[in-house]
């Protein structure tokens, strides 16, 4: 992966969610509210991880390993995750949606040179390693449709996820 960030001329930062934790590694560039407002989940997730920590030093009075802090983990995001929603919203409104939020957080400027970045991404992706691309994501769509497609904004999000 390292490899075709370099060829994409694209730039990973470690970014620490939590302290003293591994890092995740992010796309430079990236507003961290504008990431940070797109991670709702991990705010709940997150407070719950504490009190189960608490609850676990209360109950064991042992220190707290990899392992055990691992599974609270797996156990706080179980816990806190949402219940589905009866009706799902058209895609076209989650875009919408979604677009206004960011655009209302970081400016319209911000977020449309971040969508035309991630269609400069997309299409590289196709071209440099379209096989893998297809596999991971799905079947390809053309960034040039629609700027908000899943396509653009996995291909960034899996490009800076993994290297």
């Amino acid at each position: 992966m390292e490899e075709i960030c370099r060829a994409l001329d694209l730039v990973t930062v470690p970014r620490y969610p939590t302290a003293g934790q591994r890092p995740v590694m992010e796309l430079a560039g990236i507003p961290e509210k504008l990431i940070d407002w797109a991670a709702t989940r991990n705010k709940a997730t997150m407070q719950r991880l504490v009190e189960l920590v608490d609850q676990y030093r209360k109950r064991t009075r042992q220190p707290l390993t990899t392992k055990i802090r691992r599974r609270m983990m797996e156990r706080a995001s179980h816990e806190t995750r949402p219940a589905k929603k009866k009706t799902s919203r058209p895609l076209p409104a989650l875009r919408e949606r979604w677009r206004d939020g960011a655009v209302a957080l970081v400016g319209e400027a911000v977020v449309d040179n971040l969508l035309r970045l991630a269609c400069l991404a997309a299409a590289a992706i196709r071209t440099t390693v379209g096989t893998v691309m297809t596999r991971v994501v799905g079947s390809p769509r053309s960034c040039s449709r629609d700027a908000w497609s899943g396509e653009a904004y996995t291909s960034v999000r899996w490009v800076g996820s993994v290297v």
